[in-house]
C-alpha cells in the first residue's frame, strides 16, 4: 500500500512527466513549422532567382555585387535595411547600439494592434506561468509567435530574457529561465518562492 509520502513523490513525477511531454510536443510542432517554412522559402528562392534572371542577375554568381554597382550603394542598402527590419523588434540602429561587453539592444515592442503590448511583458507572463519548472527561450518564442500570429527575430526573446536578468526579474540555470519576483513580493511570510535563488 502506498504511503502519503509515496503518493506525493508519484504525483511530483507525474507532474514532471506531463510537463516534459508537453514541452516535447511543442518542440516537435516547432520543428514541423520550421521545416514547412524552409520548404516555402526554398520555393520562393526559386521564383526570385527566375525573376532576377530576367534582368541578367544571378545571386549565385555574385549577382548582388553587380546589382549594387548598377543601382548604387545608397539605394541597395536601403532595400536591405527594409528587409532586415521586417522581423519584430529589431532595427538597424538598435543592432548598432552596443554596450562595453555585449550586443544587447533596446527592449523590443510588438507592432501596434498586437494584443499583449511588449515582448517583455509577454516573456514575463510565460516565466510566471512556468513557475519552478522554468522555460527555454525557444519555447517562449514559439508560444508568442503562435498566440499572436507574428514572426519574431530569432534573438528577440533571448535578448529580452537577458535584459530581464540584468533587471533582477529573471535568472538562468543552463538554458532554462526562471521568473524572479521583485523584492517587495518576496517579503511575504510563507517561505521562498519556487524557482528563485537567494543569496541572503
Amino acid at each position: 500500500m502506498l504511503t502519503e509520502e509515496d503518493k506525493a513523490v508519484l504525483m511530483a513525477l507525474v507532474t514532471r512527466y506531463v510537463r516534459l511531454y508537453d514541452e516535447n510536443s511543442a518542440e516537435k510542432k516547432l520543428k514541423d513549422e520550421i521545416n514547412a517554412r524552409i520548404a516555402a522559402n526554398t520555393a520562393q528562392f526559386t521564383k526570385l532567382n527566375s525573376a532576377l534572371s530576367i534582368f541578367d542577375f544571378d545571386p549565385l554568381l555574385d549577382g548582388f555585387k553587380r546589382l549594387r554597382a548598377e543601382v548604387g550603394n545608397e539605394r541597395y542598402d536601403e532595400a536591405v535595411r527594409k528587409a532586415r527590419t521586417a522581423y519584430v523588434g529589431v532595427s538597424k540602429p538598435a543592432l548598432e547600439r552596443k554596450n562595453n561587453s555585449s550586443d544587447v539592444v533596446d527592449e523590443p515592442t510588438l507592432p501596434q494592434g498586437v494584443e499583449g503590448s511588449t515582448v517583455r511583458e509577454l516573456v514575463l507572463d510565460r516565466l510566471k506561468a512556468a513557475g519552478d519548472e522554468g522555460s527555454k527561450a525557444k519555447l517562449i518564442r514559439a508560444y508568442i509567435e503562435t498566440a499572436r500570429s507574428i514572426k519574431l527575430h530569432e534573438k528577440t526573446v533571448g535578448m529580452t530574457l537577458y535584459r530581464l536578468g540584468l533587471d533582477g526579474l529573471a535568472r538562468r540555470d543552463g538554458r532554462t529561465w526562471f521568473f524572479v519576483p521583485p523584492v517587495a513580493e518576496t517579503k511575504n511570510p510563507g517561505g521562498e518562492t519556487p524557482g528563485r535563488e537567494t543569496s541572503q
